[in-house]
């Protein structure tokens, strides 16, 4: 890690507890990848952030913790913190004399894995096919029209059926990953 993200890192932190905490490079690393691995599952960067952040403290953390040390405005800690609770990823914990609420991860990242492709992954997926069909419609309607020319429409039907392609083999995939995680 360069030495830029650990000076964004370091003036994150507003008290002690938190200072210590990113001062760990390895933890600086896991927040990192986890805000990278939720960008390749179509969900906001935070979002794993978040999630990163909470797998490796060993105490809950309140959203104002969450936002101070990730530096994100409380808007998206807040709604980060709800989307992961809706995949079963992070849980609400209280704490006995505090008002705020606390979250903690859930320890099993095959149940973060599954709360998101469920939720992001296979319903893009599924819509992806019928959206291939109404382009192929809107085609043919714009060649018919005059809107594009021959060679145009050639190239975007050659496209498409790369498209379809790629689309039968990931749903060929899905009852797979299905079997293996859900």
């Amino acid at each position: 890690m360069n030495s830029l993200t650990q000076m964004a890192f370091d003036s994150l932190a507003n008290n002690d507890v938190q200072a210590s905490f990113l001062k760990s490079k390895a933890k600086q690393e896991m927040i990192e990848i986890g805000g990278r691995l939720s960008q390749v599952l179509g969900v906001p960067r935070s979002v794993g952030q978040i999630y990163g952040l909470l797998y490796f403290s060993s105490k809950p953390l309140s959203l104002s913790d969450l936002s101070n040390m990730l530096g994100i405005s409380k808007a998206s800690t807040s709604t980060g913190t709800r989307q992961l609770a809706t995949w079963g990823a992070i849980r609400k914990v209280w704490i006995p004399g505090e008002r705020k609420d606390y979250y903690e991860a859930v320890e099993d990242l095959v149940q973060l894995f599954t709360g998101s492709y469920t939720a992001h992954i296979k319903p893009r997926m599924i819509s992806a096919e019928s959206r291939l069909v109404k382009i192929e419609e809107s085609l043919k309607n714009d060649l018919k029209m005059q809107l594009i020319s021959q060679e145009e429409h050639q190239f975007i039907v050659n496209r498409l059926i790369r498209m379809k392609k790629i689309n039968k083999r990931l749903s060929k995939v899905i009852p797979i990953v299905e079997k293996l995680f859900l």
